[in-house]
């Protein structure tokens, strides 16, 4: 999973007991005997790898070139939506800022108008 965030591959490992790259602790920390592992890097619009998915133990043989292809689908739909998620709650903080700033405004105009009738 690590090498997959660093580097931007794909990892498709079919037997992880000898694999020299798997940490045999993973399945130590889950309770489970992991076998098979694939990786695919969840990329941004600037094609910079957020995240990693990650598949283990494929409940039949080892995991394919389709699986692969269709994980691709599915990570181009996640970055999609993750990236409208993040747009949306950029505007979502423009659009706080400007409430914010038109409240001080507001109170400060209210000021001058009280400091205005004052010295009148």
């Amino acid at each position: 999973m690590v090498y997959t965030a660093l580097h931007d591959k794909i990892i498709r490992i079919d037997n992880a007991e000898n694999d020299l790259n798997f940490s045999r602790n993973l399945d130590n920390e889950k309770n489970l005997k992991i076998k098979t592992i694939l990786c695919y890097p969840l990329k941004n619009s600037e094609e910079k790898t957020i995240a990693v998915i990650e598949l283990i133990n494929k409940h039949e043989g080892l995991f394919t070139n389709e699986d692969e292809e269709f994980l691709a689908l599915i990570t181009n739909q996640i970055s999609r939506l993750l990236s409208q998620s993040i747009e949306n709650e950029r505007i979502h903080l423009k659009y706080n800022r400007i409430l914010l700033l038109m409240e001080v405004f507001y109170h400060f105009f209210i000021i001058f108008i009280s400091f205005f009738k004052f010295i009148n």
